[in-house]
């Protein structure tokens, strides 16, 4: 077993590829299947069927992987795929996602043929490029206060933890 196989549960709702739950495939299956779902860097990952659908992540790592039969793939030209993913993982685009869900036999799927539907605005590649640097400082600022509030919370279960066992807390 040598390569990753990125299944829904990989990808998660903040547009993050989470490797904690990995499957891994033989060399002979990836080889047998990496033509129509091998996954490269700089591809788009969309979950499709499921609870988890219409989940959204830019795959930037550079090992091969491939996608089992309820991700799919978009592959782009001409556009910048972090962009693209920021608007797909937008209220536009997860918008237009649930819309497009279809049900067959009871089970909400979004189908490739649907996702080739979507409405997106593209603006000129300076824009996109100053969008995605934008939500990226963004993004870090967040990760900053989360990581505050983490603290914060870890303080606050200590003086809990102190008045339980009788010790005085200091102010």
């Amino acid at each position: 077993m040598c390569n990753t196989a990125i299944k829904t549960i990989n990808i998660n709702k903040s547009g993050y590829i989470d490797l904690t739950e990995t499957d891994f495939v033989s060399a002979e299956f990836y080889n047998k299947v990496k033509k129509k779902a091998g996954i490269k860097r700089g591809d788009i990952l969309i979950t499709s069927t499921g609870e988890g659908r219409g989940k959204v992540s830019l795959y930037n790592l550079d090992e091969p992987a491939i996608a089992d039969t309820h991700v799919s793939i978009v592959r782009c030209k001409d556009i910048n795929t972090e962009y693209l993913t920021h608007f797909l993982l937008s209220s536009m685009g997860k918008n237009q996602l649930s819309i497009l869900e279809q049900a067959i036999k009871g089970t909400p799927e979004i189908y490739p043929r649907e996702i080739e539907k979507l409405i997106v605005i593209y603006p000129s590649p300076e824009i996109q490029n100053n969008i995605v640097e934008e939500i990226k400082t963004k993004l870090s600022e967040q990760k900053k206060i989360t990581e505050q509030i983490e603290r914060l919370k870890q303080e606050m279960d200590n003086l809990i933890e102190k008045a339980i066992l009788g010790e005085e807390t200091k102010k």
